[in-house]
C-alpha cells in the first residue's frame, strides 16, 4: 500500500490523540485510529493489539516501532499490568 501514515501522541499520558492516513485503501486504518483516539488508547496497550496479517493494518505497528515502542518494553509494561491487576484481586 503507498500513502503516509502519522500519529499525534499525548507525550505525558502515552496516549494516541490523533491520526492521519493518505492514500488508496485507507478505510480500515480510519475505524481504528477512531477507536484509538477516542478510548485514550495507551501506545503499550496499542502495542498489543495485533492487527490481521497481512493488510494495510500492520502499518499501526509501523508506527508504534517508529514511535520507539518495541516487544521487549511493551511486554515488560503488560507483565507489570498484569501483575497489579491480580494484586488488586485478591
Amino acid at each position: 500500500m503507498k500513502g503516509t501514515a502519522r500519529l499525534v501522541i499525548d507525550e505525558d499520558r502515552r496516549v494516541v490523540i490523533g491520526a492521519t492516513f493518505t492514500g488508496p485503501g485507507i478505510a480500515e486504518l480510519l475505524h481504528s485510529a477512531t477507536v484509538a483516539t477516542a478510548d485514550e488508547v495507551t501506545l503499550d496497550r496499542l502495542w498489543h493489539a495485533v492487527p490481521s496479517f497481512p493488510t494495510s493494518s500492520e502499518v499501526w505497528l509501523r508506527l508504534l516501532e517508529a514511535y520507539g515502542c518495541d516487544v521487549t518494553s511493551a511486554n515488560r509494561l503488560h507483565a507489570a499490568a498484569q501483575h497489579r491487576e491480580r494484586g488488586s484481586r485478591a
